[in-house]
């Protein structure tokens, strides 16, 4: 005797089997996690409510570079380099056009006896270099951190014009967005994160604890 079947073409009784259907993006939505956003009001205004607020987020640790200020510290530092250079090579052609000092081009040893402004010249030239050099290297790598994303620096922006944490003489460093690089900047997500950060790009206060 055969089981009565069900409208899915399935016996009467047996399990239904969810049919097979494309995922939504309500499914991606319950799929994701939603951190927990932090409560910033405890930390006391000022700059340890800002940090707290930079903190809450890793697209929200934004940092000037200073670009400006470290191409004119590297230009500095080239002429002084460009000078001792000029001297260094005086010295050499004046030893080169007198017989009797060409040996002090081709010695060391007569040239530190003989030469000993040439000698500090060269040991000058050690620690300029080093100063030059990492500040060269450090200013690349400073420049090669990613750029913020606009609207992280228009969440920064907004908390710093609801919320005035600084003085206003200290709280300038936000109107160079330009310069600001990120650190932890993550990449474009274009899932529900996206969402909250346009809402809380919207709605700052939102992040404050609302008393009871």
């Amino acid at each position: 005797m055969s089981l009565p079947s069900s409208p899915t073409g399935a016996p009467e009784g047996s399990p239904v089997q969810p049919a097979n259907r494309t995922p939504t993006g309500l499914d991606a939505y319950h799929d994701e996690k939603i951190e927990p956003i932090p409560i910033i009001d405890k930390d006391p205004m000022g700059y340890p409510r800002l940090a707290a607020f930079m903190n809450s987020d890793e697209n929200f640790k934004l940092y000037r570079q200073f670009g400006y200020v470290h191409t004119r510290v590297l230009l500095h530092l080239q002429y002084e380099l460009s000078s001792m250079e000029a001297t260094l090579k005086n010295m050499d052609g004046a030893d080169d056009r007198d017989e009797d000092r060409q040996l002090l081009l081709r010695s060391q040893d007569a040239s530190i006896h003989d030469n000993p402004r040439r000698e500090k010249l060269l040991k000058d030239f050690r620690g300029k270099l080093k100063e030059y050099d990492e500040l060269l290297l450090l200013t690349y790598q400073l420049s090669s951190l990613p750029r913020p994303r606009p609207r992280d620096i228009e969440s920064l922006d907004n908390f710093m014009s609801s919320k005035r944490p600084l003085v206003e003489r200290e709280a300038g460093f936000i109107n160079h967005g330009e310069d600001f690089v990120s650190p932890t900047c993550k990449p474009e997500s274009g899932r529900v994160d996206d969402v909250i950060e346009g809402f809380l790009i919207r709605h700052p206060l939102w992040l404050t604890k609302v008393p009871h």
